[in-house]
């Protein structure tokens, strides 16, 4: 198995993360000031040149204000379906993104309607409904 650094799955993650950094309008140096490193630092890991683990990642995530959330999930998919191609993906998580659009006009019609009201509070996912 080769090193990490290498595997191509790897290097697509950090392709990604250079280019939501890039997407967040953020320079190397600016993104270094708010994790409290220096900018080589950002440098290294962009280029390669050394590994970033998954805590540094999420902090680099959020010095960034962004989700780390699809980034980890497209990572995951790539370790664990190895063989899907990247047309099959694309076409699955665009179906996704339409079923959750609209799922959401569904929502938004419902509480327009008054058919559903807005949760009050904090939602309990694990409460028994009765």
């Amino acid at each position: 198995m080769p090193s990490t650094i290498h595997d191509p799955v790897y290097k697509d993650l950090i392709a990604r993360l250079v280019a939501a950094r890039l997407g967040a309008r953020l320079t190397q140096q600016t993104a270094a000031e708010r994790l409290g490193r220096t900018q080589s630092y950002v440098a290294r890991l962009e280029r390669c040149e050394r590994r970033i683990d998954v805590l540094e990642l999420l902090q680099l995530y959020k010095a960034m204000e962004l989700d780390p959330i699809p980034l980890v999930r497209s990572a995951w998919k790539a370790v664990r379906d190895p063989d899907i191609d990247d047309e099959t993906l694309a076409d699955t998580l665009e179906g996704l993104s339409d079923l959750n659009e609209a799922l959401a006009e569904v929502i938004r019609s419902a509480l327009v309607d008054g058919a559903m009201s807005r949760p009050q509070g904090p939602i309990d996912r694990h409460a028994r409904q009765p």
